[in-house]
């Protein structure tokens, strides 16, 4: 065999052994189409981070992809947002994840321990709580409510969160009435209210 003859079928083994890298490490991941992620007008200040927080999800084993991304509204606090970011699976099925707009650190593919959980969803109990008290409330004549917006938990552990509402009210005759509603509450399916008078 002569020089030549070697010189090319060294060659072509060196441009077979290339192209099969390049089909093991596969394509590289495409660029987050920066069109699939929107925030509201009031949230726009928000957008360097959504997109921080997409190309955090996209790290994921279980996001192949973004398919859209934007602000939690219900879940998010002035200083706290958090994103939801659509993925799609390997499967090609869609799922939501949840990443923290402080951290960036993904939520719903994370295995949080209970006590986490519980503080997650603090705000959300509280705001449900308050509507369940004003339900039972109803029209209860003079209301006045002391307790502002959704307050804090007074306890909160594993296992459950409690929250009390101050509010006023009068009797038939006028007189003045003080009340503390307390929510107890273990889940969204699983919660006690229980009204009871208060010294003013």
């Amino acid at each position: 065999m002569s020089f030549d003859s070697r010189k090319k079928g060294l060659y072509k083994s060196t441009i077979f052994f290339a192209i099969s890298l390049l089909i093991v490490s596969g394509a590289p991941a495409q660029a987050i189409d920066d069109e699939r992620l929107w925030l509201p007008k009031k949230h726009k200040s928000y957008y360097p981070k959504l997109i921080k927080a997409a190309r955090s999800a996209e790290k994921l084993d279980r996001c192949v992809s973004v398919l859209e991304g934007t602000i939690h509204v219900e879940r998010s606090k002035p200083d706290h947002p958090i994103f939801r970011v659509l993925c799609r699976q390997p499967n090609g099925l869609s799922y939501t994840e949840l990443v923290d707009g402080q951290t960036f650190v993904p939520m719903t593919s994370r295995n949080y321990t209970p006590m986490e959980r519980m503080q997650m969803q603090e705000s959300e109990f509280s705001a449900f709580c308050r509507q369940h008290v004003a339900d039972k409330l109803g029209l209860m004549e003079g209301l006045i409510w002391l307790t502002e917006g959704n307050p804090r938990a007074e306890t909160l552990d594993e296992n459950e969160a409690i929250f009390f509402y101050d509010f006023n009210a009068k009797s038939e005759f006028g007189e003045p009435l003080f009340y503390r509603a307390t929510c107890t509450i273990r889940s969204f399916d699983d919660y006690q209210i229980k009204i009871a008078s208060r010294r003013n």
